[in-house]
């Protein structure tokens, strides 16, 4: 008993550091973009990434589309993403499965966590976290409806959470049911693809609203609803984003196979079949190369899924990790401690010496680190 004591107490302290530690690595306020993108709304006649402005429309309209609504939900889903964590942490049975979730926050997934902020994604695996404590107490049809809603809060949704939603399905119910909980969040996520995402009329009606913001809203994120998939990929040269995240897929997809191959705990039954989904889930978001520059968020993506699989692949264990499936894992952690997340121009990640975090206290002190971003 005082040994579990004392194994959780250091959880806590190392998850403290950790989360201290990303933190201040990676935060800085929502960008002007992700605010934008908070503002639109189904009212306003959009038909895409609809829901979160749907939901702070009236306090939006009542505040004239303040710059500080949408710092406040940012953060309160920050929040809640990372109490989440720190909850599993510390009601895992498994000191591995404790020290996956540390591991996440001092990679550079970490950090990134904090520095993208805003981003609509993070909106995606709040939703994911609710529908896998629904489907844990068997409301399948509350789960799947809440899963469904998620393309509408962004269309990545498909490559994103909602593989791993099929895969919690595939290994706790049956084959049938998992198909058919799976099934119908994707068929409402490939209609996301089929219906205009909104009129030339929607995107400068918005904007007219928008230019009494207290912020200065980025034309180029309404002008994306007014675009083609087709006129998008145009946009960019997809070699150039392919080459930073198809080798972190190939990578991440490895490392699980290789610990699954050597290690039976990972799934007791359906056993090939959870792997095939299993690497689908975590290789999916590679493809979202398709969808624009953005190869630090498809990078961080795939590595958040790797660990989000894992974690779930770790589940219903009654020991721990044998010492050739630590070895495993622990050389996977080291390369993917070595894999740079780039951050948005012109941000960096700070550095841990004194100078840096000294810097650091002073922009806290004198405001500087609460400025509204101009991007």
């Amino acid at each position: 008993m005082r040994d579990e004591q004392t194994s959780r107490a250091l959880t806590g302290a190392l998850l403290t550091i950790a989360i201290v530690v990303a933190f201040y690595v990676g935060f800085r306020l929502p960008n002007t973009w992700s605010a934008t993108l908070d503002a639109v709304s189904v009212t306003d006649g959009f038909h895409r990434r609809f829901v979160v402005g749907t939901l702070l429309r009236p306090l939006a309209i009542a505040t004239d589309y303040n710059y500080w609504l949408f710092v406040g939900f940012s953060y309160a889903v920050l929040a809640a993403l990372i109490a989440i964590l720190v909850r599993l942490a510390m009601r895992a049975q498994l000191l591995s499965r404790r020290l996956l979730i540390v591991a996440f926050f001092m990679l550079p997934t970490g950090p990134f966590l904090f520095h993208e902020v805003g981003y609509l994604e993070q909106v995606l695996y709040l939703v994911l976290f609710g529908c896998i404590y629904l489907a844990h107490r068997q409301k399948w049809v509350a789960a799947t409806c809440v899963m469904a809603l998620a393309p509408f809060v962004h269309e990545i949704a498909i490559l994103t959470v909602l593989p791993i939603y099929g895969l919690v399905a595939l290994r706790t119910t049956s084959f049938k049911r998992a198909m058919i909980v799976t099934a119908i969040p994707t068929l409402v996520g490939l209609f996301v693809f089929l219906i205009p995402a909104a009129s030339d009329e929607a995107v400068a009606t918005l904007a007219a609203q928008l230019s009494r913001a207290n912020f200065k809203y980025r034309h180029d994120a309404l002008e994306l609803f007014g675009r083609s998939f087709e006129d998008n990929w145009r946009l960019y040269r997809l070699h150039e984003v392919v080459i930073h995240v198809k080798p972190v897929a190939f990578f991440v997809i490895g490392a699980f196979a290789c610990l699954f191959w050597i290690d039976r705990g990972f799934a007791a039954s359906k056993r090939w079949l959870v792997f095939v989904v299993s690497c689908a889930a975590i290789g999916l978001p590679g493809l979202l190369v398709l969808g624009g520059w953005d190869h630090n968020r498809w990078v961080f993506l795939l590595l958040t899924n790797f660990f989000v699989v894992l974690w779930m692949s770790l589940n219903g264990r009654g020991h721990e990790l044998r010492r050739g499936t630590i070895a495993v894992l622990v050389t996977a952690l080291l390369v993917i401690s070595h894999i740079n997340i780039f951050y948005f121009l012109p941000d960096s990640p700070r550095e841990l010496g004194y100078r840096a975090v000294r810097n650091f206290l002073k922009q806290m002190i004198d405001g500087r680190l609460f400025e509204k971003p101009t991007y």
